[in-house]
């Protein structure tokens, strides 16, 4: 039983960013950060998706193609492949940094051209390898701008998932006078779906941040998922990396596992089945097959506020792991 949200209920959708990163000034091998390959299995893509299967649900991997320029295609293809035959979702992620012209981090660093080539790359690639285009985005580090959206709207992309309401690396948010918090909208023919976020508060304090297994305490989680349902938010992401269930070592010569943030994720998925919403799980794909069925108007706009008792638990948290 879902609650009611006019004409459509709350829905739940868990986004995996899909990419590695430098390590101690370098790329790491693919599989660290990817497969995250362990004596008792692996912790990467692999096991979200164990996971979610469990449950019944399908998540959002959103992949940075981009990486074969390191570590060549074949690896980044099979990696896309295996994700959609397992029946989940895959979709564009872009950090530039790894193209042969893109020293940045930030895809806002380039003009509308240049970001309507690099998206139209990803899509290509995408198109080839899982035989159907990606419908949804998101930014690298949260930097897009509207020069973005409008990209990915020649690129033919109905869902954009980079905004950040408050983040510093998010030039569209600021664009827009973070007028929006976790509320759908519409720029062109694009449906943003923000990155759900929170505010922690102290007394003398404030912050933004994301639901997310990672930095998200398991009290924060249950206290703020039942407000952004109560308000009924159209949609609630759960935000994962493919490399949420690993840590590496101090002097970067290998990584252990996360089972905090492992475990973190599994009683957050039965907490929300516990809640009865089981069935309100969906994909970045199924929600732009609905868009074809009619629009989606903004909604009642929130932004809960945690329990200041929560805050100390993601202080424990972060010095645990």
């Amino acid at each position: 039983m879902t609650q009611d949200n006019g004409n459509m209920s709350t829905r739940f959708l868990i986004t995996v960013d899909t990419e590695t990163y430098a390590v101690n000034g370098c790329p790491p091998t693919f599989d660290s950060n990817i497969y995250a390959s362990a004596p008792r299995g692996a912790l990467g893509v692999p096991k979200i998706i164990e996971i979610c299967d469990r449950y019944g649900i399908k998540g959002t991997f959103f992949v940075d193609v981009y990486m074969h320029h390191y570590y060549g295609k074949r690896r980044v293809r099979d990696l896309c492949r295996f994700i959609a035959e397992r029946g989940h979702d895959v979709q564009l992620h872009a950090h530039p940094s790894w193209l042969p012209d893109g020293p940045s981090e930030s895809l806002t660093a380039f003009d509308l051209q240049r970001q309507t080539e690099i998206i139209a790359e990803g899509r290509d690639l995408l198109s080839e390898w899982v035989g159907r285009p990606p419908v949804a985005f998101r930014a690298g580090s949260y930097a897009a701008n509207l020069d973005t959206i409008r990209a990915i709207e020649r690129n033919g992309f109905r869902i954009d998932s980079s905004y950040f309401a408050f983040h510093q690396n998010c030039s569209l948010s600021q664009q827009l006078g973070n007028r929006y918090g976790n509320t759908v909208f519409r720029l062109g023919q694009v449906l943003e779906i923000p990155v759900t976020t929170y505010w922690l508060s102290l007394p003398t304090w404030r912050k933004i941040s994301k639901v997310d297994i990672n930095s998200s305490s398991l009290a924060e989680l249950c206290d703020v998922i039942p407000k952004l349902v109560g308000a009924k938010t159209r949609y609630i992401v759960l935000f994962l990396h493919s490399f949420s269930f690993i840590r590496w070592r101090r002097d970067y010569s290998g990584f252990e596992p996360n089972t905090r943030a492992l475990q973190r994720f599994e009683a957050i998925l039965s907490r929300i089945a516990s809640w009865g919403y089981q069935d309100s799980f969906c994909t970045m794909e199924q929600v732009a097959r609905e868009l074809e069925g009619g629009s989606i108007e903004e909604d009642f706009d929130f932004i809960p506020t945690v329990k200041s008792r929560c805050v100390l638990n993601r202080v424990v948290q972060r010095l645990l792991e």
